[in-house]
């Protein structure tokens, strides 16, 4: 899933209009995305500098948002779709980082999201950085994480408990294979 969105978001926004940074904990799925532009970096969970790696990611993305968030400010722009609108000659790319396997990373890493990446999730999307997450069960993400997720996807699972809840079939006259559901928080 993620792999196709990333691909459909970089067929369709230049390289100057998005940046992307992969988490790949799920397996090295994402070795045909590397060579795109849009692509600043994917960091596998197998690497021997994966600590490393993750804490330079994150800290880049805490003074992005930072300075994102100061120069919103200075325009009086409440996001930075509007402060784009504004100012197109000074137009910031959006920034989408994707977490692949989630579940890996808040079983080893469960202060870091705790400490770090909820706080950056909360107050990342005005300032145009966005985050895609996949895991398996909703008891894979904290609740606090997922309350912070304004949409959300699942594929058809064989015991509908299974799902995320709150969701709508995408096809409700269909009982066929390719069926997900499909909420968005208002």
């Amino acid at each position: 899933f993620l792999r196709t969105l990333i691909t459909s978001l970089a067929t369709t926004h230049s390289p100057n209009e998005l940046h992307v940074y992969v988490l790949d904990l799920g397996g090295r799925n994402f070795r045909s995305l590397e060579e795109l532009p849009h692509v600043g970096t994917v960091i596998y969970a197998d690497e021997e500098t994966f600590d490393e790696r993750l804490m330079r990611l994150l800290s880049k993305l805490e003074r992005l948002v930072d300075e994102r968030q100061l120069l919103l400010s200075d325009a009086a722009a409440n996001n930075l779709w509007e402060f784009n609108e504004r100012y197109p000659q000074r137009a910031l790319p959006a920034v989408l980082v994707a977490i692949d396997n989630f579940a890996d990373l808040h079983e080893n890493y469960e202060l870091l999201v705790d400490s770090t990446i909820l706080p950056l999730v909360r107050r990342s999307l005005s300032a145009g950085v966005c985050f895609a997450i996949t895991a398996n069960a909703p008891n894979n993400m904290p609740s606090k994480l997922f309350s912070l997720v304004g949409q959300r996807i699942t594929f058809k699972h064989a015991e509908l408990e299974s799902s995320f809840g709150g969701f709508v079939r995408l096809n409700p006259d269909s009982e066929g294979p390719g069926l997900g559901l499909a909420v968005t928080r208002s």
